[in-house]
């Protein structure tokens, strides 16, 4: 029984984990900027720079791109490349 439990309760704890992880979205920042941007932009592709979470961009003080704005905003298929 306790065996059970047990297996029961690391699973939820996996399936957690995995979730919060899920939720994490990266950002790409150029070493002085203060501007983040999906990481599959131009920007990223093109300069240096750092991969980073949305929130840790975010405690940093730095701002959303005009491009990044405009994809949350559009729906991921419709977005021209």
């Amino acid at each position: 029984m306790s065996r059970k439990i047990m297996s029961m309760f690391l699973g939820l704890v996996l399936v957690f984990c995995m979730t919060a992880a899920g939720f994490a979205e990266d950002v790409f920042v150029t070493k002085f900027g203060k501007k983040y941007h999906h990481v599959d932009s131009g920007i990223a592709k093109n300069r240096d720079g750092e991969t980073i979470t949305l929130e840790e961009a975010q405690k940093r003080g730095l701002k959303p791109s005009k491009d990044y704005l405009r994809r949350q905003e559009v729906p991921e298929n419709e977005i021209k490349k």
